[in-house]
């Protein structure tokens, strides 16, 4: 787990791998995936299958250093393959969680990653 600086992104992102679950539709109803960087308004990982852009679908994560599963309405925004065979990375904007305000995702974000959640605020 770490913090990855970008000036160019409007949420501090941070690296953290972690099983993704998805759930879709027809043709892209099964998809085995890792997160590779996460923030509140989006998400990147690395998947078994493409997903086209504008699709949209729900992925639910955990937060490093909880158990509680989130839900989260997504989008991609791109994609792109990255070496071998069925081996895609896919950026995606969340749109919301359930159940949770993104700026709550912004908190759980920065205590996990050892920094104070009030800061921001």
């Amino acid at each position: 787990m770490s913090y990855l600086e970008d000036d160019t992104r409007k949420s501090q992102r941070y690296f953290y791998v972690t099983p993704l679950h998805y759930e879709g539709e027809g043709k892209y109803k099964k998809l085995e995936a890792l997160s590779i960087n996460i923030s509140r308004d989006g998400i990147y990982f690395q998947a078994n299958n493409v997903l086209p852009v504008g699709h949209q679908f729900i992925l639910q994560f955990k937060v490093p250093g909880s158990e509680e599963i989130l839900e989260a309405r997504c989008e991609v925004i791109h994609h792109s393959e990255v070496g071998g065979e069925n081996n895609f990375a896919i950026g995606c904007k969340i749109n919301d969680i359930k159940g949770m305000k993104k700026e709550d995702l912004t908190k759980k974000l920065l205590e996990a990653f050892g920094e104070d959640p009030n800061r921001l605020y």
